[in-house]
């Protein structure tokens, strides 16, 4: 911005000022969704005519940092735990941090996922249903775009 203001570009210095003003925004916006201030991710599908969305929100120290969709033609609901299994296997490989919780909107059948990504991560996994309270609440933005994601 000054480079450009030093350079007589007033335009371009006043659209990177408003670009810096609202990065700075959306950083001072981030509200605490856990009160523990811990680390999770939180997992949805959703389902549209002819294809799975899966929504990930990404939490760390308590706060919402991100989100990304994926995309599965040709998946139903149905499917989808058996898909979100090994999806998520796929996933959390041996470079990608692997947060102590992650929430998913239903209880995966046995404990081989879990038990793997603890390995991995050399400290315990939890893989747990959300039912009440900021789980809840993220698991539903995580449905929301999901089902952005499979439209």
């Amino acid at each position: 911005m000054f480079a450009a203001s030093r350079e007589l570009l007033f335009e371009r210095a006043a659209r990177l000022r408003d670009q810096i003003r609202a990065v700075r925004a959306t950083v001072e916006k981030q509200a605490v969704v856990l009160p523990d201030r811990k680390d999770m991710d939180v997992w949805a599908p959703a389902e549209t005519e002819n294809a799975l969305g899966l929504a990930l929100l990404i939490v760390r120290r308590g706060r919402l940092l991100d989100k990304k969709t994926f995309f599965q033609p040709g998946l139903k609901l149905i499917d989808a735990p058996e898909a979100m299994e090994s999806f998520l296997n796929r996933f959390y490989g041996k470079t990608r941090f692997i947060p102590e919780k992650i929430v998913l909107p239903w209880r995966l059948p046995g404990t081989v996922l879990s038990e793997a990504l603890s390995e991995r991560r050399g400290r315990k996994v939890s893989l747990s249903q959300a039912r009440s309270g900021a789980g809840k609440r993220l698991l539903e933005m995580a449905k929301a775009n999901a089902l952005e994601a499979a439209r």
